[in-house]
């Protein structure tokens, strides 16, 4: 009997879709589409920075600042670790009382 209900079911669905009929788009409807995505895809006139020349040269300037800023923390961590050395040089001469001059 579940055979028979399911049969029945399977082929009203199939019945179903006997009149049904392909979709027609409107006339002209490819066309107006493809110049909508075409006027999507323009970069307006009012922005230079689209432009691959600017884009070039924006990204140079990223990478020379980029570069100085690297530079600039390597010196001042080279710096900072020879400040530290003399720091301690005198902190190890100042435990042992070795900057004071004594004449015997």
């Amino acid at each position: 009997m579940k055979s028979e209900d399911l049969h029945n079911n399977i082929e009203q669905s199939l019945s179903s879709l006997d009149g049904i009929q392909r979709a027609v788009a409107p006339d002209f409807f490819y066309t107006r589409l493809a110049a909508r995505m075409e006027k999507a895809l323009t970069i307006p006139a009012w922005i230079p920075f689209g432009k691959p020349v600017w884009l070039i040269a924006t990204l140079l300037v990223f990478l020379v600042l980029n570069t100085m800023m690297i530079k600039q923390s390597k010196l001042s961590k080279i710096k900072g670790a020879v400040a530290n050395t003399e720091s301690s040089l005198q902190s190890f001469a100042a435990e042992y009382e070795l900057n004071s001059t004594v004449n015997y």
